[in-house]
């Protein structure tokens, strides 16, 4: 709500990146808005500006931001709502300079979900979103008292339907914690999670466009779980893709490899499964970070969060897969938040979230040794 006076909501998402110049910039959410915004630093002072608003639905949830050829992209969500219905997916921000206040945005939507679900925030003026989470049109022409439901068109037909519920904050839609890295050749890889269908999904661009693979969640048309909250990606050195995600119905996280980004390679692998750890099975895998060694060690950092501590895995290669090591990086507080997986001076550290609640409530980021 602004700093000393009431203001905008800012700051949900962001994403920071170095330009050519050593200066750094932000990609985040403007939440009052429910736009994507842009800001950055010219040595002396930050200049901020909106990359992309919409009046019926939200842009810029999950921002991603990287400095490809000296020039900022960002890889977000977007959910847009209309008369024809709601549509979300990942959308790529291009802008030809690395200033907020001389940048021109140019976009590109990486993938799409034409039927997304509705809530009632995302359906144009005169239609209503209805318990099938669709928007349809309204009506007077229903033959019968509605008793407390909409009267809607369906198929042309005045029908009653009951209204949906209120707009949730964690999003029905596909392209939800939006993992963007550069490819060794240059241009852009992208990971994300289909939360209408609840599958793991790559994005890499062949030829002008953008191919997409469903990694987990689902196989042959079958749904095979819940598969992708928390995802963090890393591409190493030969243009593969290395995957460390929440399995959503076992509440452990998982890894898995993707050569090239589009041909998953063996089958995911469970690296912790929140059992053994002392006291009941915990929720493990939030807020992941996946970073691969050249000699091809996986290391993940995750959340234990129903023990509130920091955990990291490593992964050793073996004739089939990665022996699994895990581990708690003990710490004061309820810690583990928003873990990254950083190399300081040549010492691999994680950067986490911590907080405390007595004798007085606060929080700050720590760096720490795993």
């Amino acid at each position: 709500g602004g700093q000393t006076d009431p203001g905008v909501d800012v700051g949900l998402w962001t994403s920071i990146a170095i330009g050519a110049s050593g200066n750094p910039a932000v990609a985040y959410y403007d939440v009052t808005n429910r736009a994507l915004k842009y800001a950055s630093f010219d040595g002396s002072a930050w200049q901020t500006t909106t990359v992309q608003s919409t009046d019926l639905g939200h842009v810029g949830r999950y921002a991603e931001l990287r400095f490809v050829d000296g020039n900022p992209v960002i890889a977000y969500l977007f959910v847009e709502g209309g008369a024809d219905g709601v549509v979300s997916g990942v959308r790529l921000a291009r802008a030809s300079n690395g200033s907020a206040s001389d940048a021109s945005w140019t976009f590109e939507d990486v993938a799409t979900n034409p039927s997304t679900p509705c809530d009632p925030e995302l359906c144009a003026s005169g239609f209503t979103c209805t318990e099938d989470l669709v928007c349809l049109e309204d009506s007077r022409d229903c033959a019968e008292d509605c008793g407390g439901n909409e009267c809607v068109l369906e198929a042309g037909s005045p029908v009653c339907k009951a209204e949906a519920g209120p707009a949730s904050t964690y999003p029905d839609a596909y392209g939800l914690y939006v993992a963007m890295d550069t490819l060794p050749g240059g241009g852009l890889g992208i990971a994300f999670y289909d939360r209408t269908k609840g599958n793991v999904v790559t994005a890499v661009q062949q030829g002008g466009a953008w191919v997409t693979t469903i990694v987990d969640g689902e196989a042959g048309g079958t749904d095979t779980g819940d598969k992708g909250i928390g995802l963090s990606l890393d591409i190493d050195e030969a243009g593969n893709f290395h995957l460390a995600y929440v399995d959503g119905l076992d509440e452990g996280i998982n890894y898995v490899m993707v050569q090239g980004g589009t041909a998953v390679s063996g089958t995911p692998e469970l690296v912790d499964d929140g059992r053994g750890i002392g006291d009941g099975v915990h929720i493990v895998g939030d807020d992941s970070s996946i970073a691969v060694t050249p000699s091809g060690e996986v290391q993940i950092s995750y959340q234990d969060a129903s023990g509130g501590t920091l955990r990291y895995a490593v992964g050793t290669p073996n004739a089939s897969g990665h022996d699994w090591t895990t581990k708690a990086v003990e710490q004061e507080g309820f810690a583990g938040h928003f873990s990254k997986i950083l190399d300081v001076n040549g010492t691999r550290q994680v950067m986490n979230w911590w907080r405390v609640a007595t004798p007085s409530s606060m929080g700050d980021v720590r760096l720490v040794t795993p």
